[in-house]
């Protein structure tokens, strides 16, 4: 299990247990007398949604660095990987 795959399955448990303690399990309101641990609940869903963001960001960014160091590194696979992108490999620059 990949680390933002367990991020989601946790956030998908404490979901679960946010419903539990929700009217009709729609976690949309409280229960009454379990209104701090639904609150409590709903600021960690929060949280570690923001971190799954902050992850994908981060793999992202670090997915386009390495696309710009293979740039650099070999300048022609640049118009190489143009020509897979067009119809019919015709791609002339600009």
């Amino acid at each position: 299990m990949e680390k933002i795959e367990a991020m989601r399955f946790a956030i998908k448990e404490i979901e679960n247990k946010q419903a539990a303690v929700s009217i009709g399990r729609k976690r949309m309101d409280p229960t009454p007398g379990c209104e701090e641990l639904f609150w409590k609940l709903d600021e960690a869903i929060i949280q570690l949604k923001a971190i799954c963001q902050a992850m994908q960001a981060e793999s992202v960014r670090k997915s386009i660095a390495e696309w710009q160091m293979e740039i650099m590194e070999k300048p022609d696979a640049v118009e190489t990987t143009m020509m897979e992108l067009v119809p019919g490999g015709t791609y002339q620059g600009e």
